[in-house]
């Protein structure tokens, strides 16, 4: 999902009181809400909140808490059931600093806006491994499932949580991982390469190329590229892949770009008039850069369409990705999230912290707006959607997660938006 890194600095400890005053931007749908990674000491012991002041506003589209009587005059109403939320991590072993910033991002979430009675249950997928810890959340009372991190630990994680009748809020990218009640809260690559394909569809590009990892990824880009395409009236003309390995780009970029047909003064243009590359490496990606100018892949002929991981801004550097396009959240609604972190933990978020805060802060939120914990695939999959950090989000029925994505092309220093990210996941009325 993103690389991790260590968190500097001493860390406050959990308290029943929340984190230096901050705002707290409500997560509700149709306004993009918040999420990070790192190390903290493992176990199920209960992280509760203290009585936080009651938030019973409901913004029009959000979930709507249920119709409810006043109570007789002189009884008091039964106090809420707890709130038990489980957070599966990797809270050691060499994943360790990115658990830490996931459940430091999932403790900031708690603080703004959790309930009373809301506890955070975290423990380690990699002491004993994933499938103990979902056994262990199970057998502590969890009403659902925050995590895990890998995809193929979603896998294990899966049948424990259906067995139990638990929904599970991953932070894998995978969409293979995908199932009803089980959701993959990363950023898909393939949904991300779906909004560009729309973009420059409407520019008038209908012929396609494909050079991808020999890797699952580069395999679901290429079956997105053949899917999506013919609906759009686009073509998939050429799909090359390179061994997930490759450190040498030369021979691979040189066959993508029929240079060997192609070689006249000048040059004609390739078959195709977009090449999508698949790398999420930026190390690699560099790497590959300065090879496709070279064998004369010109962006004037073709538009390059990469990947969200391309939202670094030491890619304008490279001539030969300059004007590249891709879709990713506008960073501006993280800005805050940031901020805040940093104040907290004196260190900057890890770029998947926005998950742990996300999940979490959507279970407070329906915590609150719910006679107790009903986190049932009805309530999960709001249509409107939830505001996150980075956006809007919806988790659908088949466990993606949809987002709302701007399109960036990519420029020396601030990459420029082309599209922005929409503002609702409601058709629009006339």
């Amino acid at each position: 999902m993103a690389a991790c890194g260590q968190m500097p600095g001493s860390k406050p400890t959990v308290s029943e009181q929340p984190p230096a005053s901050q705002a707290k931007p409500p997560l509700v749908s149709q306004q993009p809400a918040e999420p990070s990674w790192a190390t903290r000491p493992s176990g199920p012991t209960p992280i509760e909140t203290g009585p936080l002041p009651a938030d019973t506003t409901v913004v029009p589209g959000a979930i709507s808490p249920p119709a409810t009587g006043q109570a007789p005059f002189g009884t008091a109403r039964p106090p809420k059931p707890d709130i038990r939320v489980a957070l599966l991590a990797p809270l050691s072993g060499r994943a360790q600093a990115v658990g830490q910033g996931l459940l430091e991002a999932a403790q900031l979430a708690m603080f703004d806006h959790a309930p009373e009675g809301f506890k955070l249950l975290p423990f380690d997928t990699e002491k004993d491994g994933a499938t103990a810890a979902a056994a262990a959340a199970v057998n502590a009372g969890a009403h659902i499932l925050i995590g895990p991190l890998f995809a193929a630990q979603v896998a294990e994680v899966a049948p424990i949580a259906k067995a139990a009748g638990l929904s599970v809020i991953s932070f894998s990218n995978d969409r293979s991982a995908a199932q009803s009640g089980v959701y993959v809260l990363g950023l898909s690559p393939v949904q991300a390469l779906q909004r560009v394909l729309a973009i420059t569809r409407e520019k008038g590009l209908t012929r396609y190329a494909a050079l991808v990892p020999d890797a699952p990824i580069g395999r679901q880009l290429t079956a997105a590229l053949e899917r999506t395409l013919p609906q759009v009236g686009g073509s998939l003309v050429r799909a090359d892949s390179y061994p997930a390995n490759a450190t040498d780009f030369q021979g691979i970029v040189r066959r993508t770009a029929e240079y060997d047909r192609r070689r006249a003064v000048p040059p004609p243009p390739p078959s195709y008039q977009a090449l999508v590359i698949g790398e999420l490496s930026v190390p690699r990606l560099k790497q590959m850069g300065p090879w496709i100018p070279y064998y004369d892949i010109d962006v004037k002929d073709v538009r390059l369409i990469g990947m969200p991981q391309w939202d670094d801004t030491s890619l304008g550097a490279e001539p030969g990705l300059v004007g590249a396009w891709y879709a990713a959240p506008d960073p501006a609604g993280r800005a805050s999230f940031e901020e805040k972190y940093k104040a907290v933990y004196s260190a900057a978020p890890n770029r998947l912290s926005s998950l742990a805060y996300d999940a979490v802060a959507l279970t407070a939120v329906i915590g609150k707006l719910t006679n107790g914990p009903n986190f049932s695939d009805s309530t999960l999959t709001n249509p409107n959607g939830f505001a996150g950090v980075e956006g809007l989000f919806r988790l659908n029925m088949d466990g993606s997660t949809e987002r709302g994505l701007a399109v960036w092309e990519i420029q020396r220093g601030t990459h420029k938006q082309i599209a922005p990210a929409p503002g609702s996941f409601l058709p629009p009325t006339n």
